[in-house]
């Protein structure tokens, strides 16, 4: 009895602790407006002039949408921002099984608009995007990025052809937008066929093969809404192993590198504002060593990439 009594109790503490939070922080917040040019937000009366195309609005939290205008010397845009539950409204659910949201119900500190919130001045719709669908020439980007699914085809000299798919590896580069929507990029990446998909400690077989590849790459990029398509050039190079430790006493590796050239093309779909998941397919068609030569590989990858704006 005493512990139901206690449970009860901390639950009723937990929902309190949620609610005061709310209170504490007042029922205000702050939105940054971002638009692809210069222009005039105006909004309850008030009208904000942008900084390197953003500006910061006060707002009270409440169930009803926000409206707001934006201006130029020939464009005057309406947009209605929605209002909706708010992330600590569903946040009581974890953590007090929802009694939060019996108290938070009535509430204005229920309801909360997007923080970011991105304008296309041109377009007439009176409509919003939550993340960045425009870029500005000479912006630069770190691209960050986990080649989280990886298949390999490989042919070693003289061997029968090896494929194998695996998980995980690293990418990094950068990317340059020269126009608007059109941007080069530079990237350096590792991938591997590790067989278990979550980092983990694993037991090796005593006879197993190996796939990894080191690659470099140059592509040039379009951009169009939150999909951007690539195709360059690579240069790769491509490691198989053969490992058998089955005899106690004795140890076989055997081991095949090789260098080559061949093409890029990706396709990426953006997520959030720096996240985007895309498919990267990387043939190679010329063997530079050992033995100059035409010769047909691949890496397939399913890729996790994070952008994040370097120089505006």
């Amino acid at each position: 009895m005493k512990n139901i009594v206690l449970f009860i109790f901390l639950t009723i503490l937990l929902s309190s602790c949620a609610t005061i939070s709310h209170e504490i922080e007042g029922n205000i917040q702050q939105i940054n407006i971002h638009t692809n040019k210069p222009g005039i937000v105006v909004h309850n009366g008030d009208s904000l002039s942008t900084s390197k195309n953003k500006v910061s609005i006060i707002v009270e939290r409440k169930k009803e949408d926000l409206n707001i205008k934006i201006l130029d010397d020939t464009i005057e845009k309406s947009v209605t921002i929605n209002s909706k539950n708010s992330f600590e409204y569903w946040l009581n659910i974890p953590t007090n099984y929802g009694i939060g949201m019996l108290i938070d119900k009535n509430s204005p500190n229920r309801y909360a608009y997007p923080k970011n919130v991105y304008l296309d001045i041109y377009n007439s719709k009176n409509e919003y995007y939550l993340s960045d669908r425009t870029n500005k020439t000479n912006e630069i980007f770190l691209h960050v990025s986990i080649p989280y699914m990886n298949h390999f085809y490989f042919q070693p000299e003289n061997i029968e052809s090896k494929t194998n798919t695996g998980f995980w590896g690293l990418s990094t580069g950068l990317e340059y937008y020269y126009s608007s929507n059109k941007f080069l990029s530079f990237k350096g990446l590792t991938a591997f066929d590790f067989f278990v998909p979550v980092p983990a400690p694993v037991t090796l077989d005593d006879t197993r093969e190996n796939m990894s590849t080191f690659n470099l790459e140059l592509t040039d990029n379009y951009k169009s809404g939150k999909f951007s398509f690539g195709y360059g050039i690579n240069y790769s190079w491509n490691n198989w192993k053969f490992v058998d430790t089955s005899q106690p006493d004795s140890r076989i590796e055997i081991n095949r590198r090789s260098q080559n050239l061949g093409l890029t093309t990706n396709i990426y779909y953006q997520i959030g504002r720096t996240l985007n998941i895309g498919i990267i397919y990387r043939p190679t068609f010329y063997s530079v060593t050992p033995i100059a030569d035409f010769n047909y590989e691949h890496l397939l990858s399913l890729d996790l990439a994070w952008k994040i704006r370097l120089k505006d």
